[in-house]
This record gives structure tokens, sequence and C-alpha cells, in this order.
């Protein structure tokens, strides 16, 4: 582990010693929740989690918003749990006390693993792609304020940022030349984006040669200030351990995730790209052996 990561993980550690137990078995809790269409999977874990540690839980959804907004109101309690994927202002959250991240990864690791999405008409213009330098050719569109931006950059690729992006928004901007790109991960891609997408814009199709990959992980996090903070994290905390011992966190993923067929990750060139803020190891070590490695496995 890094030292940055184990700076991160002392800090978590001192954190929760700040929260003793004060679950209250049978108690039904309200808890004000990221409602991201997509996001069904982390929900369930999260409540599946709540039930193994003995809180029956009422979700009730939050207003959608892009990450930046995510964050701020879950530092102001007005969102008491999302699971918004980990980056620099969100690790710099948690060492502030202001948010209370549980190193679970709720989508096993597939997040890292990025599909291009573009116009139809331009489905083989990443034939010839090997390396970084061929991709850096092209531009990527991105959602406003995703971390994903500074990863590309940081490599040389080219990035436009856009507001509006959940009903295929941007594919009018691809249209205009705008941006070529539209990379997002592959399994939500395949499962819920791209579907949904093509039902407002068919023009728009996923990309058969390449995969840009980094670590990237979406942990469960809860806001510090919210009415039963205290509870809400130990419970997740301890549910969690106890799913990822007794299989039950493979079981619920299963239920609502189907992993892409390996021929997905072997029939395409797989580009790799650091990510600077944090690496694998910042998924604790006691859940490691829930990343799914397709390459491996």
């Amino acid at each position: 582990m890094s030292a940055h990561n184990r700076l991160i993980f002392a800090v978590i550690i001192c954190i929760s010693s700040l929260f003793p137990p004060e679950i209250a078995v049978g108690k039904r809790y309200s808890i004000v929740v990221q409602a991201d269409p997509h996001l069904d999977f982390a929900r369930e874990l999260c409540r599946t989690a709540l039930e193994k540690a003995g809180i029956e839980a009422e979700f009730i959804p939050a207003p959608l918003c892009n990450e930046r907004r995510q964050l701020d109101m879950l530092r102001r309690g007005l969102v008491q749990l999302d699971m918004m994927p980990v980056t620099p202002k969100r690790l710099h959250a948690a060492r502030n006390g202001e948010i209370l991240m549980i190193p679970v990864p709720l989508d096993r690791g597939m997040l890292g693993w990025r599909l291009n999405l573009l116009l139809h008409s331009q489905r083989d213009m990443l034939a010839d792609v090997r390396s970084v330098e061929d991709l850096a050719k092209f531009t990527m569109g991105q959602g406003e304020g995703w971390m994903d931006v500074d990863l590309y950059e940081a490599v040389g690729i080219r990035t436009k940022q856009v507001r509006r992006w959940r009903d295929a928004e941007f594919v009018q901007q691809m249209k205009a030349g705008y941006f070529q790109l539209f990379p997002l991960g592959l399994e939500e891609a395949l499962d819920y984006f791209l579907p949904h997408f093509q039902t407002i814009e068919p023009d728009i199709v996923a990309d058969p040669y390449i995969l840009v990959k980094y670590p990237w992980f979406r942990f469960p996090a809860v806001s510090a200030v919210a009415e039963d903070a205290r509870a809400l994290y130990e419970a997740l905390q301890h549910g969690f351990d106890i799913m990822a011992q007794d299989g039950s966190f493979l079981e619920v993923f299963s239920h609502y995730k189907k992993l892409p067929p390996k021929s997905a990750f072997s029939e395409r060139t797989v580009i790799e790209i650091p990510n600077p803020y944090y690496a694998y190891d910042l998924v604790s070590e006691k859940y490691r052996h829930l990343l799914y490695d397709p390459l491996r496995q």
C-alpha cells in the first residue's frame, strides 16, 4: 500500500473510532439516498448491508445532480448516503471528517474499465489505436466535474465537459464535431446507458476496438453531519464485513448486474493510464477479493 493510501486509511480508521456503535436494532431508519437510476444495484447492496447489521431502512430518493453538487449535499447532510466514484475532493472531505467512506468496491472495480461511445458513422474511428498517444488524437466528452477529466488531460488526451448528458444530450455535440468520444464505465454503459441513449439517439454506438483502464472505484459514503450518521456508518461497515465473507455481496451484485462477457475485454486493446490520486490498494484488503479481473478470472 502506498504511503498516501496508508494515510487515507489511517484517517478513516481514526474517524471511525470517533463513532462508537449506536445501532438501534429493530429501529426503522429513513435515509435520504442518491437516486440515480443506474445505481439500483448499489442501493440494494447498501440496504442488504444494513439488514445484515439488524437495521431496517427506508430509502428516500435525493434530487439528481452532478458530482460537485452531490458532494456539497452530502457534506451539508441534505443527502445521508451516496455511492459516487472516489474523487480527490471526496478524499479531502473524508480526511477532514466531513464524509465517512467505506472502502468497499460497490461496482467490483468495473468502473475503471472505460468504453467509448461514438457515432455510428464513426464506428471504426479507433480501429488503429494502440496507445495513449494514438488516443490523444481524439477529443473526449465528459460530464461536468468528472475526475476522469484530470486523468485524461494528464496523459495528453483533450476533453470537453458537458453539463447535461444523462439523456444523450451530448450526441448533438458529437454531431457538431465538439468531441468524438464519450467514455463511460464498460458495464454501466452496456447494461444501462447505451440502451437508454439509443432510445433517444439511435446513432450512438459502442466502440468495438479499445478499452481504457485505470483505478476508479465507487464507495458508499455517509454524511458526517446527517441525522443518525453514527448508526448508519457503523451499520454499513459491519454489514459489508459480513457480506464480504458470507457470499451475499456477490449474490446481490449478480442479481442486479450482469458482467460483460470476457470477449468484451479480450477482443479489445486495453490502454492503461495512471490515476495520480490513488491506486488499486485504495480498496480495503478485506474487500479486495470482491474486485473483478476479467483477464484473470
